[in-house]
């Protein structure tokens, strides 16, 4: 067996972790770990991270459950950057009441009508869809 291995030029390293110590990962990499999924989001001028709603939400904007994905995927990214999410609606033409309601009534609720304003912004909605957003919000504080 030890021939596969010179065969191949692999090398076999054998370690132990415990995990009673604990280990201060940017003090081991010498740097804070950097998350590649949202640094593609963040702007580079503003910081801001930037939501394309038409490129991240690949199951439309027709149905609650679609709402409901799209809901998580922003308190995911909310809460993980700590950073402004702007939610861009360029080119999406209509979403429903049902995903409205579930995807920014929910995060409203979730997170605070105040908290909400403070760490999301809304752009490029056409006049229907901010119309259908407000509705739902406003339904959604009302009963609460």
């Amino acid at each position: 067996e030890s021939n596969k291995i010179t065969k191949y030029g692999c090398t076999n390293v054998s370690f132990s972790i415990y995990l009673d110590n604990p280990i201060d990962i940017k003090e081991s990499l010498g740097h804070e770990k950097i998350d590649i999924r949202l640094e593609v989001l963040e702007d580079d001028i503003s910081g801001d991270i930037v939501y394309i709603l038409k490129e991240r939400c690949n199951t439309g904007f027709g149905t609650r459950r679609s709402g409901e994905r799209t809901r998580y995927d922003l308190i995911n990214i909310i809460t993980e950057s700590k950073k402004r999410v702007v939610i861009d609606f360029t080119d999406v033409g209509v979403i429903s009441s049902s995903f409205a309601d579930e995807c920014i009534g929910k995060l409203v609720k979730y997170f605070g009508f105040m908290e909400f304003s403070r760490l999301v912004t809304l752009k490029n909605g056409n006049e229907n869809t901010m119309a259908i957003i407000n509705k739902a919000v406003s339904k959604r504080i009302t009963l609460g």
